[in-house]
């Protein structure tokens, strides 16, 4: 009996350990459920996380396009007013030099001179001396756009005094009074 008792007493041991063991195995998988739960909260939290970063990087990158749009727009504009300032200065240093070059159509050289020829400074100020040679070579071989010189021949000198006494006869014969006489004869330097 001493037998059956103690394979009792071994069977209810070993009983009671598997009742702890499962009691041990049932604790610690419910802490294995509560890791994992928890586990799945920080995945969760981690993706949630990742996909705000990856939606803030694609707005920057949206934004900095944008910035970079804008940047090549008004780069693109600054160098189209910039070219319009140095083709403004070249005009104005052409029209400025033309008008005292005794040119008879301002206009007409300034459209006939080459103005990739015409040196700009880094401040757009432009070399007065380009344009002067320009407008030399034009003179000449285009000297019809040009004034001649004030030069009279001897027949359009006779013909300038025969114009010359014509107005003071005129004059002459127009006035009334002595007073008028005197001073048509001062202006033709006859007294």
């Amino acid at each position: 009996m001493t037998d059956v008792v103690e394979n009792e007493v071994v069977e209810e041991t070993q009983v009671e350990t598997q009742i702890e063991e499962t009691v041990d195995a049932v604790a610690r998988l419910k802490e294995v459920e509560s890791e994992l739960a928890q586990k799945q909260e920080l995945v969760k939290q981690l993706r949630k996380y990742e996909k705000s970063q990856k939606e803030a990087k694609e707005a920057a990158l949206k934004e900095q396009n944008e910035w970079k749009t804008l940047y090549e727009e008004s780069s693109s504009k600054l160098a189209q007013y910039e070219q319009q300032l140095k083709d403004n200065s070249i005009n104005n240093a052409i029209e400025r030099l033309a008008a005292k070059s005794g040119v008879k159509s301002v206009a007409t050289l300034t459209k006939l001179i080459d103005k990739t020829k015409v040196v700009v400074n880094d401040d757009n100020s432009v070399d007065e001396s380009s344009i002067e040679s320009l407008i030399a070579e034009l003179q000449k071989t285009d000297s019809i756009l040009f004034e001649l010189p004030n030069v009279q021949t001897p027949e359009l000198k006779k013909a300038a005094e025969d114009v010359s006494v014509l107005n003071y006869e005129t004059e002459l014969r127009k006035s009334t009074t002595q007073k008028e006489l005197e001073a048509v004869m001062k202006k033709y330097g006859k007294i």
